[in-house]
C-alpha cells in the first residue's frame, strides 16, 4: 500500500464524501449529541484540505482553520474503517502540521469525542496534550480537546 496525499480545497468531491462518512459514524457513536456539533464542523468553502489516497481510493482527510493569533485548529481528521491503525493519520498530520507552520502558526488544537479512545491515544503519542476545552467545546463533557506546540526543527521535510 502506497499512500499519496492530495492538497486541494474543501469543495473537492472526495473530501465531501469522506466528511459525510465521518458525520454518519459520529452520529452512530453519539446518536443524541452529534447534532449540536454540526455547526462546529462546517468548513468554509475554499479551505485548503488534504486527502490521503490508496491508489485512487480516498481513505482519509483533514484540514486546519485559523483560530487565534498563532493558533490553528485541525478539523475533519478522519480515516475510513479498514485503513485505521496503519499510520495514515500520522502521515496526514505530518503534512498538516508543516502547512500550519508554513502559514505562520506555531501551535495547533483540535477537538474529538470521548469515545475516540484510539485517536486520543495516537495524538498523545504524537506529542499532543489534553488541554482545557476551548471555544464552543467549553463545558462539553463529551469533548476532549488537545493541543501541540509546533517546532520547525522537529518537523519532517515534505515537498
Amino acid at each position: 500500500m502506497a499512500i499519496s496525499m492530495l492538497s486541494t480545497d474543501s469543495q473537492h468531491a472526495d473530501f465531501q464524501q469522506l466528511t459525510s462518512l465521518m458525520d454518519k459514524e459520529l452520529s452512530r457513536r453519539y446518536p443524541t449529541l452529534q447534532g449540536k456539533y454540526n455547526t462546529h464542523n462546517q468548513i468554509p468553502a475554499g479551505t485548503p484540505v488534504w486527502i490521503a489516497y490508496d491508489d485512487t481510493m480516498a481513505v482519509a482527510c483533514g484540514c486546519f482553520v485559523p483560530m487565534d493569533l498563532g493558533v490553528a485548529e485541525i478539523k475533519r481528521l478522519f480515516v475510513i474503517p479498514g485503513y485505521r491503525g496503519l499510520g495514515i493519520v500520522a502521515q496526514l498530520l505530518d503534512v498538516i502540521e508543516l502547512k500550519v507552520l508554513n502559514a505562520g502558526f506555531n501551535s495547533v488544537v483540535l477537538e474529538t469525542g470521548v469515545k475516540q479512545i484510539e485517536g486520543i491515544k495516537m495524538l498523545h503519542e504524537r506529542g499532543y496534550q489534553t488541554i482545557e476545552n476551548y471555544g464552543p467545546y467549553a463545558g462539553c463533557e463529551n469533548s476532549v480537546c488537545l493541543g501541540k506546540e509546533l517546532q520547525v526543527e522537529t518537523m519532517k521535510a515534505y515537498k
